[in-house]
């Protein structure tokens, strides 16, 4: 049995991460949005080596933030702690930066 956030039948890295109707929607809240439509990613290493590349500086630390913090929701979601506000999903990991 898949452990999927939208059930969707099989859970890759770059599905759960990238393209979950769940994960678009933190996404498109984003400052990322154009970079993840406009790349093809084959794995989030992929993706990393990509980001890496693409995004300059601080950014790359930031796309990384908001990766993080939706990999962590996933999993409240999957364990039945799900968030209830989705758009806050990537403002909340570029806050906790700018705190630290």
């Amino acid at each position: 049995m898949s452990h999927t956030a939208c059930g969707h039948a099989e859970e890759s890295d770059v599905h759960s991460v990238l393209k979950c109707p769940l994960a678009v929607q933190i996404w498109n809240s984003s400052p990322f949005q154009v970079f993840i439509d406009s790349n093809k990613f084959r794995s989030l290493i992929d993706c990393f080596e990509k980001a890496r590349q693409q995004l300059k500086g601080e950014t790359v630390r930031d796309f990384l933030a908001i990766m993080w913090e939706f990999w962590n929701a996933r999993n409240r979601f999957i364990f039945s702690w799900p968030d209830k506000n989705l758009s806050i999903l990537s403002k909340r990991p570029l806050d906790f930066i700018k705190c630290y």
